[in-house]
């Protein structure tokens, strides 16, 4: 199942120096604004719930976790 970007709440991290957001459930892509990008997350083979990659869809650890928050919140917060 698969949810839409705009609706759903977030965790706000910093990966690689870079603030994003995270959320365990899938993401419909095609509701996902234009501007941002959406990787997957592998976790450690123990299952353990370590991150172990980030990849685009067709890195590094997470650290900082933040409020959740929603994309409109984060693009607000970002905005160039």
């Amino acid at each position: 199942m698969t949810f839409n970007a705009m609706t759903e709440h977030y965790e706000e991290i910093t990966v690689c120096g870079k603030p994003a957001l995270f959320t365990s459930i899938r993401i419909k892509r095609d509701t996902i604004p234009d501007g941002l990008y959406a990787y997957d997350v592998r976790h450690d083979d123990e299952c353990r719930g370590i991150p172990c990659e980030i990849a685009p869809l067709d890195g590094e650890g997470t650290t900082n976790h933040k409020l959740c928050t929603t994309i409109s919140d984060f693009m607000t917060a970002y905005a160039h």
